[in-house]
């Protein structure tokens, strides 16, 4: 089971190998649909702004939207090869133990927002369908559902390990 602490050192951060893995894993899908682009007719509308406005009346749509939505694309791709260097430089069967200092915990935070938006698209998470989980059995959730609370979880932790 994770575990997220605050120490004299940093956060310290202790992840499973399989929990490592799926953080391996959905980093790599979310990198790979960020390069490619809308392909196989996947929006991606959290990570687009753009995208988030065309159904907003109220939105108001500058010239420099286009290249402030590259800047971010660039950000956050990143962002994520930072985090997949640190996952991919452990054993895929090793525990990961890593002590995070401010920097590292909000790149951290930021990965795990960005995994989270990508599995709330798969999910279905939307303005109107903002929490289907309560509806629904913890032992009938999807695997993406209970991927979606992991993450959330460990996004809550080191959150409270950094205050």
């Amino acid at each position: 089971m994770a575990r997220c602490t605050s120490s004299k050192n940093g956060i310290h951060l202790e992840l499973e190998a399989n929990e490592a893995d799926l953080l391996r894993f959905t980093g790599r899908e979310l990198r790979r649909l960020l390069k490619n682009g809308n392909q196989g007719g996947q929006k991606l509308t959290a990570f687009s702004p753009t995208r988030q406005r065309e159904n907003d009346e109220m939105a108001v749509v500058g010239d420099l939207e286009v290249p402030m939505e590259a800047e971010l694309l660039l950000h956050r791709l990143e962002r994520i090869e930072r985090i997949q260097k640190e996952l991919v430089g452990q054993s895929d069967d090793q525990p990961l133990d890593l002590y995070l200092d401010e920097t590292q915990s909000d790149i951290w935070l930021a990965y795990l927002a960005d995994l989270r938006l990508l599995l709330a698209e798969v999910i279905g998470i939307t303005q109107g369908n903002p929490d289907p989980f309560t509806e629904e059995d913890p032992e009938e959730w999807t695997m993406e559902m209970q991927m979606y609370h992991f993450l959330s979880v460990l996004q809550e932790w080191i959150l409270d390990a950094v205050s």
